[in-house]
């Protein structure tokens, strides 16, 4: 610590961020626990930090409970997500390649249910789930949905299971021809 002065200074700052964060999780699952589960006499057992993307510093968490039950904390506002897997559950054509999600908004953070997943394998599912890309594809060209990675993409019996879609009806990014250089140099 000596020889890098600044590192005990953000060590602390760090520490008491992932304190404020843990804090702020469990006053938001004692406010929403009986919306969540029905249930009040859950144990938590595990907050998992680090199970997505970053949010203003904080992170998605996986909450773990004694009963094998689990739900996923989001640092944002999942109105977007919701909006865009009711509208597209919506439209009949497509709706059958999709999993309903089940997500519940709270404003400026939010709770996201696990995907139960269906790992059974038949060419029907196949079929089903490759078509589904298909359609994925063009609705993310034209509702400007990004960041479809992997990691936001799951495959559970043929149907397609979307999260984290708060990179959706994106704005059309402006290229300045001018900082090219940057693109070309060492700088960027």
């Amino acid at each position: 610590l000596k020889k890098y002065p600044l590192t005990n200074l953000y060590l602390e700052r760090l520490y008491t961020e992932i304190r404020l964060f843990i804090k702020e999780i469990l006053i938001n699952l004692d406010n929403d626990i009986i919306e969540l589960f029905k249930d009040v006499n859950l144990i938590l057992d595990s907050i998992k930090i680090g199970e997505g993307d970053f949010h203003n510093g904080k992170s998605t968490c996986l909450l773990s409970f004694s009963n094998d039950k689990s739900i996923y904390y989001k640092p944002r506002s999942l109105e977007v997500d919701i909006s865009l897997l009711n509208f597209i559950l919506s439209v009949k054509e497509v709706s059958t390649y999709f999993y309903p999600v089940k997500n519940i908004d709270k404003g400026v953070y939010g709770w996201s249910y696990p995907v139960q997943i269906d790992e059974s394998i038949d060419i029907q599912n196949v079929k089903l789930f490759y078509e589904g890309m298909g359609v994925l594809t063009s609705l993310s060209f034209f509702l400007k949905i990004e960041d479809l990675i992997a990691s936001n993409i799951i495959a559970t019996g043929g149907k397609i299971a979307l999260i984290d879609l708060e990179n959706a009806f994106c704005l059309e990014k402006v290229f300045n021809p001018e900082f090219q250089f940057l693109v070309n140099s060492n700088l960027g």
